[in-house]
């Protein structure tokens, strides 16, 4: 993500045991794929029971993660902010359905390419 909120290309984490994307982000290769048309809780239910006991990443672009989001299904953020500003493109965090939202930080890593966060996300009451 840029420092101005635009996601840039999405991290693919090695403790993933299945990763949720959108349309945009298929592509060729020897990757296993199953396609999900009934919405984004089916799609993390079906990855949830394919990955094994493994987390599930979603790696399908502010869409697929503002729907999560919405939904409820998202327990932590991982964001990787660079220090860039793009000024335009997409960003993580419009379309969401709720008002404020405070995010606990629980770990932050810094690199001479990016600040990597982890952000819980707190459950609605």
């Amino acid at each position: 993500m840029s420092l101005d909120g635009f996601v840039t290309a999405p991290n693919d984490d090695s403790t993933a045991g299945a990763i949720v994307v959108g349309r945009r982000m298929f592509d060729k290769g020897t990757t296993t794929f199953t396609f999900v048309t009934d919405g984004i809780g089916s799609a993390i239910e079906q990855a949830s029971a394919a990955a094994g006991g493994k987390n599930v990443t979603i790696a399908g672009g502010a869409s697929t993660a503002q729907q999560a989001l919405n939904a409820g299904l998202v327990d932590e953020l991982r964001i990787h902010v660079a220090p860039v500003l793009l000024g335009a493109g997409t960003r993580l965090f419009d379309h969401l359905g709720y008002g404020r939202t405070v995010l606990e930080q629980t770990r932050v890593l810094e690199s001479p390419f990016a600040a990597h966060l982890r952000l819980r996300v707190p459950r609605s009451s």
